[in-house]
């Protein structure tokens, strides 16, 4: 399997010209997938580390806020997923299998990273509700109005 850590390699171009387009915005490559990856993944350690720091300062208010925080990193992930299925869909999906033959494999790993950081987040998501209930005993964090 060829490694997706360096610029270098050769992507996969699923089109004839430079990559897969969907509705006139950017294409699609499989380092554009690995950057909004690599997003997602911040999102998720900032709603983590947000977490312990709510827990550690016992600080009600901090959770709450990260709590709303996590729609962030759900927004991310279908981002990513709508990539990666755009990617393998239709008639792209044969000129990259006869391309690439380790394409699907892939695709499918890189579905597995970027659903497992998701769950990091949903985590420290649950783990904010039970610092509140904790400290207040509200069993459930009403969203705040915009």
């Amino acid at each position: 399997m060829t490694p997706l850590h360096t610029d270098e390699r050769l992507e996969v171009k699923i089109a004839a010209t430079s990559g897969v387009k969907v509705g006139g915005e950017s294409e699609i490559t499989e380092a554009s997938i690995m950057r909004g990856i690599l997003e997602l993944g911040s999102e998720a350690r900032r709603i983590l580390q947000g977490t312990m720091d709510a827990f550690a300062r016992r600080d009600v208010e901090a959770a709450k806020r990260i709590w709303e925080e996590d729609d962030v990193v759900d927004v991310r992930y279908h981002l990513v997923r709508h990539d990666l299925m755009a990617l393998m869909t239709g008639a792209r999906a044969i000129p990259a299998l006869q391309s690439d033959a380790l394409i699907l494999q892939r695709v499918t790993y890189l579905l597995w990273i970027a659903h497992k950081l998701e769950r990091v987040a949903d985590h420290g998501s649950n783990i904010c509700e039970r610092i509140v209930f904790i400290l207040e005993g509200e069993p459930r964090i009403i969203r705040t109005q915009e």
